[in-house]
């Protein structure tokens, strides 16, 4: 993720949005080996990357470049080989990214945990967590994966008193809003340390 959009991660045939990492984060262009030689500050405005789970290992499945010449910040910049794969190179922007990498299959070694949603239910106004019925915990040690912790049914729990808080008084709602926080810290904490900020301001 670059410039505020989440990165995905398909599972279970199903498209999920990352909400937030336990620890760092899982890709960025400009750090990683795989591409760093070819992109830099001057020539990278964002990224996209799309993340799966090949034969228990994850994986950087596709990646989304906006490349620029270094000379000429608005004219698209066709990206190199990566992996053998050259991009679906467009400059014309009916794409959001004008380098698509399809297939890339690079193995990641990262420790720790994502948090993932999907399943957007689109009653009321705003894109927060609260808002998507499925939600999961995915756990890697060293790109491996090794658990999976289905958090819908307290997201749920949780959806339910939010909906409940917005129908309070202003004076009203301290209490119930210490009570809907104090859930997400039984539920998500310490494993994401900031995930309080995924609720503000209710």
């Amino acid at each position: 993720m670059c410039c505020g959009h989440p990165d995905l991660f398909y599972y279970q045939n199903t498209e999920f949005l990352i909400v937030t990492y336990s620890s760092g984060q899982l890709f960025n262009p400009l750090y990683s080996d795989l591409t760093s030689d070819h992109v830099s500050t001057e020539t990278l405005s964002d990224f996209l990357a799309i993340y799966t789970i090949r034969s228990n290992r994850l994986i950087l499945a596709d990646l989304g470049l906006e490349l620029s010449e270094r000379t000429h910040p608005y004219k698209s910049k066709p990206g190199p080989m990566i992996r053998g794969i050259f991009p679906e190179f467009d400059d014309m922007q009916s794409f959001y990214f004008n380098n698509l990498y399809c297939g890339l299959k690079y193995p990641l070694h990262y420790t720790g945990n994502l948090l993932l949603a999907a399943r957007y239910s689109g009653n009321y106004a705003g894109n927060a967590l609260w808002e998507y019925k499925r939600v999961i915990e995915l756990t890697f040690e060293h790109g491996i994966f090794a658990l999976e912790i289905d958090r819908s049914q307290q997201m749920e729990a949780i959806r339910e008193l939010v909906l409940e808080y917005k129908k309070q008084d202003d004076e009203d709602k301290q209490c119930l809003r210490q009570k809907i926080m104090e859930m997400v810290a039984a539920t998500f904490e310490p494993t994401f340390e900031h995930i309080q900020t995924l609720f503000n301001p209710l």
